[in-house]
């Protein structure tokens, strides 16, 4: 493969194939072997379909890891005692009580009255032997000849501890009282104990398993250059990879530290996961060498959700959790070949059964289960279980989180394979990207990349699973220990109450035609109360009597398409006989649902280029905005005091835009959302574009049509000094009460459009390019919004009444190259235009017959 650019990944959670360690690979097939590990990845349309599931480090297989696998085996193992001088030497990362084997046992004394024991416990060098166990009992504290000085084995038990030093010498005890046990029996770069048991029919009753509470391996960390005792998953896993000895043996130069140090970085990140605050991942577990390595590395993953990649002949560590997108997958970079896939149902995960080994349970192996309600709804209320072996995990709250990530990952199971230009090799294996493409319908959606394999076409074959950051998102409760107790409560006591609901509104996308929609979430605290088997969650409109209800085993669900209105909910706890406790409830919920006015323009700005201003602004945070909404830009020539009735529209773009080019104006640029159903943000984000920015020119023509309005009108009228719409009924129409007429200048409300052509046109004489630029000073304004109407003052949303979104106006120009035939009308702020004449049009429109828009300045002025 030399030269070749071949991408793979080993994971905690996928079957895979294991093979020697040689440096081979088989183009276009579905392996790909690289120097010393393999993995079943998937290559080409069969695989992708095949049972729609790709097969990575990333999607867990809905029959693997199994209860029963070699790794558990080892793990329960450990604890342990085997009689054996050729049993495989365990390696021993992190703290873990273990076992081990005895290689050696023999008595002495007069009446053999001593029996020692020879105990190896692993791969040394280790950090340290702490507590000695005896059937499970602490023999406690040592004097400085190892011999137990408190409780049942005072003085009847004897320990010497060796850590697995290379230079260690044979315990002096030993051969004194044991001749075969002689000098060279040193057992360097083993960690071992060598225990004498006196004989003590009170203390002992048969041989007792002996068991140790170990702090294991030493390992390198690149991050400081030193050699120590840790329980970093990464150091694990880089120390697992190089070490000649008990490892792979990997050379420092195929090891890239920068992924290991950055793994090592977010296994360390403190975290708060219930009652645990630590290390977000921690790693104790006891290696069987005579497993595949392979096998090893897959098993030590699984405590991190780690994916070890083969890439560019290096070993590279990433962790899969929340990432920001590295690249950007568009029609430009994609050339084709798309393949679809998706999970079976089988992989479909609402549940799960950890297997962990509980450090506060002497690292006993426990079955940790959860169910996610949510996703049993979805699926109709049929369980599928995910069990999940995770031997070196010890923490339960750590177990719990990664089986929530697993479960959740399941549920995003799309995945696509692709052909790309080169330019796609920026990216790799573990990264998250972006697709925007024609084809499946994607705007900036996210993947991670499974699998990248070069093509004899200098193309590269990508292939990618869908990507959700909620799938980190730890809001699961933590379950918690049950300890016995002696008095029991009363399941036939009413049931305190669960906590008052919280209500959120949250939008998602349909996966149909019915666009974005919202639903509401609610949740509530859980009954500080025994025997709670679920809840009755009911609801209805505050106006309305009858309730609806639903039951549920969780302490949230979701309600989707209500109404928006106001809303009254209430959740009652029900225990194992069927009782209920008091209400608890919230009353006259408003629910917005899509008429929620989306968020303002964030981080507006506007910069000059080659005659021309680019705006560029944030991504809207709202899903009705990206999706079916826009941004709306409008433009006044006041430099202080702006508002959006002001403006004048200069540029709309799609709502998932976030940069648009404008026409360059000296004055003030505004900025506002409308979404998907017609809501608009009520704050504006502002710019101002001051002259000294603009390309002075020598020459210049201005048309002023302000104060006379001498031009031809249609649909508006003068008032003062304004041009606005006029009114859309004559006063010999209007039947009501002169009372009730309102505004003289807009009775029966205002047309809906209107136009005014400039007086004169723009004659240069001769053909040439001037640059235009218009100035136009508005405002829109509500004919029917009157203090004596507004109600009280408490209920006005704004002193200035409400923003006036839908009254505008338009200049529109027309060229002509001689001053005789003109080209059609077109939209203009600024440019620069060849012609001979221009002509001009203001063009008003208003959505609303109280909304109107008023011009009080009018001028076009052309440079050159």
């Amino acid at each position: 493969m030399a030269g070749a650019a071949v991408a793979m990944v080993v994971s905690s959670v996928v079957e895979t194939a294991v093979t020697d360690w040689a440096l081979t690979a088989v183009v276009g097939g579905e392996f790909l072997f690289t120097s010393g590990l393999a993995v079943e990845l998937v290559a080409g349309a069969a695989g992708l379909m095949a049972g729609g599931l790709v097969a990575s480090a990333l999607a867990p297989d809905a029959e693997t890891p199994k209860i029963n696998s070699a790794a558990t085996q080892a793990a329960q193992g450990a604890l342990v005692n085997v009689s054996s001088n050729v049993e495989p030497l365990p390696v021993i990362y992190g703290s873990r009580i273990v076992g081990g084997s005895r290689v050696f046992a023999a008595a002495s004394g007069s009446s053999n009255e001593f029996f020692h024991v020879v105990l190896v416990l692993g791969e040394g060098e280790i950090e340290s032997i702490d507590e000695i166990y005896l059937d499970g009992n602490a023999v406690g504290a040592l004097d400085a000849n190892g011999v137990a000085t408190s409780g049942t084995y005072s003085g009847v038990v004897r320990v010497k501890k060796y850590l697995g030093s290379d230079e260690q010498l044979a315990d002096p005890d030993l051969m004194a009282e044991i001749p075969d046990w002689t000098s060279s029996c040193r057992l360097r770069g083993v960690a071992y104990i060598y225990v004498r048991l006196t004989y003590n029919k009170d203390a002992f009753h048969g041989l007792p398993v002996i068991t140790a509470a170990v702090k294991g391996r030493k390992l390198y960390d690149p991050r400081t250059g030193l050699t120590a005792f840790s329980s970093n998953p990464s150091l694990m896993i880089r120390d697992y990879l190089t070490n000649s000895r008990y490892g792979r043996g990997v050379a420092e130069s195929s090891i890239d530290d920068a992924t290991f140090i950055a793994a090592a970085n977010s296994c360390d990140a403190p975290v708060a996961l219930g009652s645990y605050s630590g290390p977000k991942y921690v790693s104790n577990g006891v290696v069987n060498v005579d497993s595949s390595a392979f096998d090893n590395l897959k098993t030590m993953l699984t405590s991190c959700r780690g994916m070890l990649i083969y890439s560019g002949g290096l070993f590279k560590l990433r962790l899969e959790e929340a990432l920001s997108s590295t690249f950007d997958f568009t029609e430009d970079n994609i050339t084709g070949g798309w393949k679809f896939g998706g999970p079976q149902k089988r992989a479909l995960y609402n549940r799960a059964k950890l297997r962990f080994y509980d450090e506060l349970n002497r690292y006993q192996p426990q079955i940790l289960p959860f169910i996610n309600n949510t996703y049993t709804a979805l699926d109709g209320g049929n369980p599928s279980e995910l069990a999940l072996e995770l031997p070196f995990t010890s923490k339960m709250e750590i177990a719990n989180y990664i089986g929530i990530q697993e479960v959740r990952q399941s549920r995003f199971g799309l995945t696509a394979s692709f052909t790309a230009l080169p330019e796609g090799l920026r990216t790799e294996v573990g990264d998250v990207v972006t697709i925007t493409h024609s084809t499946p319908g994607w705007i900036n959606k996210p993947f991670r990349v499974l699998q990248m394999s070069p093509k004899s076409s200098d193309e590269v074959e990508v292939v990618v699973r869908e990507y959700d950051p909620s799938v980190y998102v730890f809001d699961f409760a933590t379950p918690s220990r049950s300890t016995l107790v002696t008095n029991l409560p009363n399941p036939t006591a009413q049931p305190a109450a669960p906590g008052v609901p919280a209500i959120a509104e949250v939008q998602y996308q349909t996966t149909g035609s019915a666009g974005v929609k919202v639903k509401a979430v609610v949740s509530w605290a859980s009954a500080d109360a025994p025997f709670i088997v679920g809840y009755q969650l009911q609801w209805k409109l505050t106006s309305d009597t009858d309730w609806q209800s639903t039951d549920t085993p969780a302490t949230s669900y979701e309600l989707f398409d209500l109404a928006p209105n106001r809303w009254d909910f209430r959740i009652s706890a029900i225990n194992a006989l069927g009782k209920s406790s008091d209400w608890a409830g919230r009353t006259n919920v408003e629910i917005l649902g899509l008429t929620a006015a989306p968020a303002d323009v964030a981080n507006l700005t506007i910069v000059a280029s080659n005659g021309t201003a680019l705006g560029q602004w944030d991504l809207s945070p709202d899903l009705d905005v990206r999706i079916g909404g826009r941004t709306v830009l409008r433009w006044t020539p006041m430099t202080t005091g702006a508002h959006w009735e002001n403006g004048i529209p200069v540029g709309e773009f799609n709502g998932d835009a976030t940069s648009g080019q404008l026409p360059m104006l000296t004055g003030t640029y505004m900025a506002k959302f409308k979404d998907s159903t017609g809501n608009w943000s009520t704050g504006i984000a502002s710019w101002v574009l001051t002259a000294g920015t603009l390309t002075a020119l020598p020459n210049s023509q201005t048309l002023t049509e302000n104060t006379t309005w001498a031009g031809s009108k249609s649909g508006l009228v003068v008032v003062g000094s304004s041009l606005q719409l006029d009114g859309s009924v004559p006063i010999d129409s209007m039947a009501a009460l002169v009372d009730a007429w309102g505004m003289l200048d807009s009775l029966g409300g205002v047309n809906s459009a209107g136009t005014y052509d400039f007086a004169a046109v723009m004659d240069f004489g001769t053909v040439g390019t001037r640059r235009f630029t218009a100035n136009i000073q508005a405002l829109a304004f509500d004919t029917g919004d009157f203090i004596d109407f507004r109600g009280p003052v408490d209920d006005w949303d704004s002193v200035d009444g409400l923003a006036i979104n839908d009254a505008t106006v338009t200049l529109l120009a027309a060229l002509s190259p001689d001053g005789v035939a003109y080209s059609a009308w077109f939209p203009f702020m600024a440019g620069d235009f060849t012609c001979r004449a221009a002509k001009f049009r203001l063009l008003y429109e208003s959505a609303q017959p109280t909304h109107n828009v008023g011009v009080s300045q009018l001028s076009v002025t052309a440079n050159w």
